[in-house]
């Protein structure tokens, strides 16, 4: 090939290269937050019994019989027993103490029993109730309490639907900002926090209290982001 052509092509293939660039669509990407806040519907908490006997025949007839004596009175304060499921059950050996602070693993001096169940309480008002029938009637470890919504789908749709507005309405701005308009997204995607709230509580006294338990559900609070590509014009 001749020198001048040569160089003729490659000013050809420049030029066609630099036109195919001018052509691409020009972009901007955002991320928009939504956020929607919600009463809870119901709650959950974990309630159990954990004994300790010299033998583990002592120890789980124990646990039995307070076991069923809690059942009994949370039942007794609204909650079906289909709401009761065993979440946990274990037997375990107890050591003696070393000078050391540690375990002597190689001698045993007695067993543990501990029985738990997680309670799903309908009502939130009874919430209270089951805590305290619980621990009058010998739960010994009452904790992770956690309010729940019925329709969780519902809400994460009007965060994400909250997020996409706000996406644009950022994209909006920042394009007119520069004398352009948002066309239409290229890209998409979304991403869901953690909702729900989640609290330990301290096991409430056994003894019988003057007052309920302070239960404070306060709301829910459900999150999206949404990550969006959209062509200027």
């Amino acid at each position: 090939m001749r020198p001048i052509a040569a160089a003729l092509l490659v000013t050809m293939l420049a030029a066609t290269g630099a036109a195919a660039r001018d052509t691409s669509p020009r972009t901007i990407t955002v991320t928009g937050q939504g956020e929607v806040l919600a009463a809870p519907d119901y709650g959950t908490i974990d309630v159990g019994v954990t004994t300790s006997a010299t033998t583990v025949a002592a120890a789980l007839q124990q646990n039995n019989a307070e076991m069923t004596r809690m059942v009994a009175s949370v039942k007794k304060a609204g909650v079906a027993e289909t709401d009761m499921q065993t979440t946990q059950f274990s037997v375990a050996p107890q050591h003696p103490r070393t000078e050391r602070g540690g375990e002597d693993y190689s001698k045993v001096i007695g067993y543990s029993v501990s029985n738990r169940v997680t309670v799903t309480v309908r009502k939130i008002p009874l919430l209270a109730q089951v805590i305290d029938a619980a621990s009058q009637a010998g739960a010994n470890s009452v904790g992770s309490v956690v309010f729940q919504v019925k329709d969780r789908d519902a809400l994460k749709d009007q965060a994400r639907t909250q997020a996409m507005r706000d996406a644009r309405r950022q994209a909006q701005i920042l394009a007119a900002a520069e004398g352009l308009t948002v066309g239409k997204a290229i890209t998409i995607s979304t991403a869901m926090r953690e909702f729900g709230f989640a609290g330990q509580m301290a096991p409430p006294a056994p003894a019988p209290v003057p007052q309920g338990t302070p239960i404070l559900p306060g709301q829910i609070t459900v999150s999206a982001s949404a990550t969006v590509e959209y062509e200027l014009q």
